[in-house]
């Protein structure tokens, strides 16, 4: 008896132990297997945390691709004429492994070509104006959407080189939105450095600065249409540029433009027609430049040119040296358009407008009268020598992407890259084509998706 009980309690003793052994195992399994679940999720998260880095460099590297692309194409056909792309492909380079777009700006605000942005379609509120020239930019700013009187007056006084409220009703360094300020500031007193800088000015609000473009594309998407209307309203910065607006000194053989001082300059400008057109032609030319002109426009609008001989003559020739300041009329948001020349001119020159770039102002001054393109012509010109690009860059995996912003002047002979800054801040540009959707897609099914615009 004593014997059996000795051997149960030691078969029962030796079993508990195997137990208690056996559940030590499972759980140091358990826990390994944890460990290395944890371990390798982090792992998996480190490599797709560097896949991302890796994809957004390759983005950035292509953006930077499209930028030399463009001042390429840019200094190729500034030697012609107005410079344009002619080899990069807006809507779908291909550079490494990415798909390049560029995102245009409709002046109509309703589709997003693909395209550069012409700056000189901007108010250029840098431009300087004195007397009747101030009057009309304090009268064109004022009646932009959303600006008031008082926000155009405060942005004058910002750009002034004194501290006294002007006759409009400004700001100046005592105003209590400078003043006042958390960290107290004060008009530059000069001009705007930065496009941002409007933010700084009294009245300019985001909703004012922004507009209902909130990705930033130039058209009304789904939960942009704030009031309701239907429309894109257009905040500043679209509508208002800090470059210097102006065109070359020299025409596109080098050659100093010839400044008609509001005459035909006789026999020097019947040479330049005669070198241009032919002698025939030329003769005929220089009879119907009659009389005196206020601005380049109205010369143009006294003769009867084709397409063809407006883009050639343009380039070649000032009145009274105006070549700076001039609004692109074909790429202008109507609301600028209308600001400046009424609505009246202004809807006839939108329905003029080419559906593609124009080579020359052929399109504008075949439409207006002589006296409207006196009046304007210090306004109203056509075609741009400075440009922004929105690029936005896209891993043909789906796996990444960048925006970049650039800016290009062609004034100084060549093209050059005047402003580089990332846009990613902005945002996603296009809501019909949302990088979930791009990711792991069919080769080839990013140009496609980027590019389905809805209309």
């Amino acid at each position: 008896m004593s014997a059996s009980r000795t051997l149960f309690h030691s078969t029962s003793g030796r079993a508990n132990r195997a137990g208690f052994v056996y559940l030590i195992a499972l759980l140091a399994v358990t826990v390994a297997a944890a460990i290395a679940m944890v371990m390798g999720r982090g792992v998996g998260l480190r490599l797709q945390a560097g896949n991302a880095i890796t994809a957004r460099a390759d983005c950035r590297a292509a953006a930077l691709g499209m930028v030399r692309a463009i001042v390429n194409d840019l200094n190729a056909t500034l030697a012609t004429g107005l410079p344009q792309l002619s080899t990069v492909q807006p809507a779908g380079e291909q550079i490494g492994d990415c798909t390049v777009i560029l995102i245009g700006r409709d002046p109509h605000g309703v589709t997003m070509p693909f395209a550069l942005i012409p700056e000189a379609g901007k108010f250029p509120i840098n431009a300087p104006a004195a007397g009747a020239a101030l009057d009309a930019k304090y009268n064109i700013l004022s009646v932009l959407p959303g600006m008031t009187q008082n926000v155009a007056a405060a942005m004058l006084d910002w750009i002034d080189s004194d501290d006294e409220v002007s006759s409009y009703g400004g700001a100046e360094r005592t105003d209590s939105a400078y003043a006042g300020a958390a960290v107290p500031y004060a008009p530059r007193n000069s001009q705007f450095e930065a496009l941002a800088e409007l933010r700084l000015v009294r009245g300019v609000t985001d909703a004012l600065y922004f507009g209902e473009d909130v990705n930033g594309n130039g058209r009304l998407d789904p939960g942009e249409d704030s009031d309701r209307d239907g429309k894109l309203t257009p905040g500043l910065r679209d509508l208002i540029t800090v470059m210097d607006i102006r065109e070359p000194p020299n025409a596109p053989d080098g050659s100093a433009r010839l400044n008609l001082g509001g005459g035909r300059a006789g026999r020097t400008f019947q040479d330049l027609l005669t070198g241009l057109f032919g002698t025939a032609r030329g003769a005929e030319l220089f009879a119907q430049a009659t009389g005196t002109f206020a601005n380049r426009l109205e010369l143009f609008a006294a003769l009867e040119l084709s397409d063809a001989e407006a883009a050639a003559l343009w380039p070649c020739v000032s009145v009274n040296g105006v070549r700076a300041g001039l609004i692109d009329a074909w790429s202008c948001r109507d609301e600028v358009l209308i600001a400046i020349a009424g609505n009246n001119l202004a809807q006839k020159i939108i329905a003029a407008r080419p559906t593609t770039p124009p080579n020359g102002p052929g399109w504008l001054t075949s439409i207006l009268t002589r006296d409207e393109a006196k009046l304007f012509g210090n306004q109203l010109g056509s075609g741009s020598y400075q440009f922004s690009a929105d690029i936005l860059a896209v891993r043909n995996d789906g796996s990444g992407w960048a925006r970049l912003g650039a800016t290009f002047n062609c004034t100084l002979g060549s093209a050059v890259v005047v402003g580089l800054q990332p846009l990613e801040t902005q945002g996603w540009p296009l809501p019909w084509a949302t990088p979930d959707q791009l990711r792991g897609g069919a080769p080839g099914a990013v140009a496609t998706l980027l590019t389905a615009v809805p209309h």
